[in-house]
């Protein structure tokens, strides 16, 4: 600590950045967290001026392992923040250089948030990028309508993992636990189910007038596989909004539109031969 108080006294007369560190316990004037002063008084040299001359103040906030940096200038108000979550960011150690970076070529926040903002917006998947497929139990013709499902796949290390979307039809009681075909729809359910490992093909098996009888294949898609919702997720009262509801989930499932496999990189294929096909 010594050195940090020698280090404050010094940054009063010749510093040309004021520097402060903010955490949910303390607020320290003249200290970054894991920086030595020799680190600390190479930053004061590296910060310039802001654009219009004002003097420039760094602020390092700290809290529940986030770090996150805003270099403000003290005349103008120009303020540069960088975040580990900004979408151009790897790494932890890319923050504090991105924020000086930026702050030197005159760049403020408004401009991050816009990067954000656009690329947020070119890689989350919407309802146009989901297919959605017919549901009827067991897979076969014969059976009623009762939803749709749509799966999307993800190609990851230890295999192909998938987030397989359900909405179901939940129709108008005739009598307690039942319903008739054309009982009217009453509420879209929305179900999830997470796949972790996808073994032979990437699809079910096509509509069939009669039940192929293949529950004991070991492939992850067979036939009475469509019965399977998952968890349920939520209710809504148009088709359109459960499309909505799911896709907008996929982000926290790891999937947008530059991790997600398009349909034409595995159909007709299984996941043992996607898997094999070079990244």
């Amino acid at each position: 600590m010594r050195e940090e108080i020698e280090y404050m006294i010094m940054h009063e007369e010749t510093a040309e950045t004021e520097i402060y560190y903010h955490s949910l316990g303390e607020d320290i004037r003249g200290y970054l967290s894991g920086k030595k002063v020799k680190d600390i008084l190479a930053l004061d040299q590296e910060i310039k001026p802001c654009t219009c001359g004002g003097r420039a103040e760094l602020h390092e906030y700290e809290g529940m392992g986030d770090g996150d940096y805003d270099i403000i200038c003290k005349e103008c108000g120009r303020t540069m923040s960088r975040s580990p979550y900004d979408v151009d960011l790897h790494t932890w150690d890319e923050v504090l250089p991105a924020c000086i970076r930026d702050w030197n070529a005159g760049k403020s926040a408004d401009d991050i948030k816009a990067m954000n903002e656009a690329e947020h917006e070119r890689v989350t998947i919407t309802t146009d990028d989901l297919t959605w497929k017919e549901l009827h139990p067991n897979n076969m013709l014969g059976n009623s309508l009762e939803g749709y499902y749509s799966l999307v796949f993800r190609k990851r290390e230890d295999g192909i993992y998938c987030c397989k979307w359900t909405i179901f039809f939940q129709k108008e009681e005739i009598a307690p636990m039942g319903t008739a075909e054309d009982s009217p729809i009453e509420a879209y359910i929305l179900f999830m189910e997470r796949i972790f490992k996808v073994t032979g093909p990437m699809a079910y098996p096509e509509l069939t007038k009669e039940s192929l009888r293949d529950w004991d294949s070991e492939d992850t898609f067979v036939s009475c596989g469509v019965n399977s919702y998952g968890d349920f997720i939520r209710s809504y009262k148009t088709l359109e909004e459960a499309k909505i509801g799911a896709a907008a989930r996929c982000g926290w499932q790891g999937l947008n539109r530059d991790t997600m496999l398009k349909e034409e990189e595995y159909r007709g294929k299984t996941a043992e031969e996607v898997m094999a096909e070079e990244q």
